[in-house]
């Protein structure tokens, strides 16, 4: 597995030591392993990633099934990769099973900007690892998932315990990240009752 000590052009950011962020030059310096499958990052201070990194990603993984980027600290940086990122990397990775990566979800893409010809964008993808990433209206979040990754099962997004906040003097930031949570438990319910429906039909 790496880990920061493996990549370089980490950078740690000032005033805590610990704290490691893995910007997008470091990330490049992997993409030369074109027959990866799997790929397990995990650093303190998350990752300078957005869409169109993603896409050199998975252009450079075609091949990838888990892929997955965490975080340890609740940090501040924004997230950067949209859901249009997300259905982009999977539809270039027809493999891909599990995908972790933080996202904004604050904007919802229509399907027709994402389902060209009416196709899903990923088949296989049956896991979807958010980390501490922002939502608002987790229906309208579960609904577009189910549309677009027909054997999505499971979300699962990171809780405080185990996962620091990068400033724990602010309250609000603790508050977001519990209301994150709670939104991401509900857009896991949802995706649950989506699959139990489309099973009783089949039957």
């Amino acid at each position: 597995m790496w880990t920061t000590d493996n990549v370089p052009g980490s950078a740690r950011s000032a005033p805590s030591p610990e704290r490691t962020t893995i910007f997008r030059t470091a990330l490049r310096h992997l993409f030369c392993f074109s027959s990866l499958t799997s790929a397990d990052l995990t650093t303190t201070g998350g990752f300078d990633l957005d869409d169109a990194l993603l896409v050199e990603l998975a252009r450079a993984w075609p091949n990838i099934k888990e892929f997955d980027l965490r975080a340890e600290l609740m940090s501040s940086a924004g997230c950067r990769v949209t859901l249009s990122g997300l259905c982009v990397l999977a539809r270039l990775c027809p493999a891909l099973v599990v995908a972790g990566v933080e996202l904004t979800t604050f904007t919802i893409p229509s399907l027709a900007s994402v389902l060209g010809g009416g196709q899903q964008s990923a088949p296989a993808l049956s896991e979807l690892r958010v980390g501490y990433s922002p939502i608002l209206d987790p229906f309208l979040v579960a609904g577009f998932l189910s549309a677009t990754f027909p054997k999505i099962t499971k979300v699962f997004a990171a809780y405080l315990d185990g996962f620091e906040i990068d400033d724990p003097t602010d309250p609000e930031r603790e508050r977001d990240a519990l209301l994150y949570y709670f939104r991401w438990t509900l857009v896991d319910e949802e995706l649950s009752k989506t699959r139990a429906l489309s099973s009783n039909k089949g039957l």
